[in-house]
C-alpha cells in the first residue's frame, strides 16, 4: 500500500468452509516479486527485498489464533525462502541480508467482541459521547502473557464506537505496544474509501472488500438459479466428473477390466483358503506336539517318582545295615570287657 492507495491483491477460494488460508506461501510469493518489479532499478546489480513484513489478519476466532501462527506464518517464511532460491538464477541478493529471513510483524484484528469504552471526563468525549479517536487501552482488560491491545481509530456515526482487538501473535523486531498502536492507527487512515480513519487496519479492510467481490464472482456459478448458463455450465463439468469417477470405480473404461477383476478375486479366494488350510494344519501338528510333550513330560515325573521311591528304600536299607553293625560292634566291645550288659541297663530294674 503506497501513496494512500489500495495495493496490489490476490483472490484465494479455500476448500470448504475454513478459516485457515491454504494458499498463503504461493500468495506471499506473488507479492514479492511484485515488490522487486516495483522496488528495483533496472540497472541495480542486487534485487531490493523487505526487510519487515507487517502482516495483519482478519476473520479468525481467538480459538484458530495458534493455529494461524503455526501454519500461515510458517508459509510466510517458506516463501521468503522459495523467492531467494529463485532469485539465485537471477540477480543476487545483498550478501547483508543473506540468508532472506525479514522481520514479521502478524498481528490479528478482532471485530466480534462486545468490549466497549467510555471516557471517565465528559469534556475528552466526543458528540455521541464515545471516546476520540485514537484511544487504546493495552492494560487491566487485555492478556497478561500476550501483546494486545484495544484501538478505537474510527469517529461511531452513530451509537456507541466499537474498538477493534489487536493480538499481536508474531513480533520478530521487538517493537513496543506503543508503536504498534501508532502504526495501526495511522494506517488506518489510509482507507482510500472514506476521507476518516477506518474502523480496522486498512490492510484487513481491503482483504474483506475483496472477499466480497470474489463472492460476488463465485455467486453466478454456486448460487445462480437453475436454466441460467453459469450455473447449467457448473453442473455439466460437475455431472462430468462424477461420470468419469463412477466409470473408473466400476471398471467400464477396460472391457476386459471386470473379467480380470473376477479372476483376481478368484485367485484372492484360492490362496486365502490355501492359506486357512496350512494355517489349521500348522494348529494341529502345533496340537500334537504339545500332547507328545506333555505324554513325555508325565512319563519323566513318573520316572523320577518311581526313582526316588526306590532312593528312599535303598537310603532306610543301607540306614538300617549300618545301625545294626554299630550296635554288633558295641556289643562285643562290651562282652570282651567281661561285662555284656551295656551301662544304659545297669541304669534301670532288670528282673530275672
Amino acid at each position: 500500500m503506497q501513496g494512500g492507495s489500495s495495493g496490489p491483491c490476490v483472490f484465494s477460494a479455500p476448500l470448504g468452509q475454513k478459516s485457515i488460508i491454504d494458499e498463503v506461501k504461493a500468495m506471499v510469493c506473488e507479492r514479492i516479486r511484485d515488490w522487486i518489479n516495483e522496488m528495483t532499478p533496472a540497472s541495480s546489480t542486487y534485487v531490493t527485498l523487505p526487510k519487515k513484513i507487517v502482516y495483519y489478519r482478519d476473520g479468525v476466532s481467538e480459538s484458530m489464533y495458534a493455529n494461524v501462527k503455526s501454519t500461515e506464518l510458517k508459509a510466510i517464511r517458506n516463501a521468503f525462502s522459495t523467492v531467494a532460491i529463485q532469485l539465485s538464477g537471477n540477480k543476487g541478493i545483498d550478501q547483508k541480508i543473506k540468508p532472506y529471513k525479514p522481520e514479521i510483524i502478524a498481528i490479528i484484528c478482532g471485530k466480534r467482541h462486545s468490549v466497549r469504552f467510555y471516557p471517565a471526563d465528559r469534556s475528552q468525549s466526543d458528540r455521541y459521547d464515545n471516546c476520540r479517536p485514537g484511544t487504546t487501552v493495552d492494560d487491566v482488560v487485555t492478556s497478561p502473557y500476550y501483546q494486545d491491545f484495544y484501538l478505537q481509530s474510527h469517529t461511531a456515526l452513530k451509537g456507541t464506537a466499537r474498538p477493534a482487538h489487536y493480538f499481536v501473535i508474531a513480533n520478530d523486531s521487538n517493537e513496543s505496544v506503543d508503536d504498534l498502536r501508532t502504526m495501526t492507527h495511522e494506517i488506518c487512515h489510509t482507507y482510500v474509501r472514506a476521507p476518516v480513519s477506518a474502523f480496522y487496519a486498512s490492510p484487513a479492510y481491503y482483504a474483506d472488500r475483496l472477499c466480497e467481490c470474489g463472492r460476488c464472482y463465485l455467486r453466478n456459478f454456486l448460487a445462480a438459479p437453475r436454466g441460467s448458463p453459469a450455473r447449467d455450465g457448473f453442473e455439466r463439468f460437475r455431472d462430468n466428473i462424477e461420470q468419469q469417477l463412477r466409470c473408473i470405480r466400476e471398471g467400464k473404461f477396460d472391457i476386459d477390466a471386470r473379467p480380470k477383476l473376477q479372476a483376481l478375486v478368484e485367485k484372492a479366494e484360492v490362496e486365502k483358503a490355501e492359506v486357512e488350510k496350512a494355517e489349521v494344519e500348522k494348529a494341529e501338528v502345533e496340537k500334537a506336539e504339545v500332547e507328545k510333550a506333555e505324554v513325555e513330560k508325565a512319563e519323566v515325573e513318573k520316572a523320577e517318582v518311581e526313582k526316588a521311591e526306590v532312593e528312599k528304600a535303598e537310603v532306610e536299607k543301607k540306614c538300617g545295615e549300618y545301625v545294626m553293625n554299630e550296635v554288633k560292634k558295641e556289643f562285643e566291645r562290651y562282652r570282651s570287657g567281661g561285662n555284656p550288659w551295656h551301662p544304659n541297663v545297669a541304669k534301670t530294674m532288670f528282673w530275672m
